[in-house]
């Protein structure tokens, strides 16, 4: 049985697409325009995302970057 990570859509993506950061030290701002493309169209974005809501990744995960994953674990309850 296939897994999600061989079911997403970023498989052969450059992952760097999902790790690209803007601006400078201490505050990244994510550059995810084209991350988020790649989300949209993704059948395992819920899958993907669990797993950046429970490893706190940095990248875009599931469509979400760190800072909407971890408004996303205040809104739910979760801590950050």
């Amino acid at each position: 049985m296939m897994t999600w990570h061989g079911r997403a859509a970023c498989r052969g993506v450059d992952v760097e697409v999902f790790f690209r950061r803007t601006g400078s030290s201490p505050r990244f701002v994510y550059d995810d325009a084209d991350a988020k493309a790649v989300c949209a169209v993704c059948e395992v974005t819920a899958e993907c995302l669990a797993e950046g809501m429970r490893t706190k990744s940095e990248g875009v995960w599931g469509g979400l970057n760190p800072d909407e994953r971890k408004a996303l674990r205040a809104r739910q309850g979760v801590a950050s």
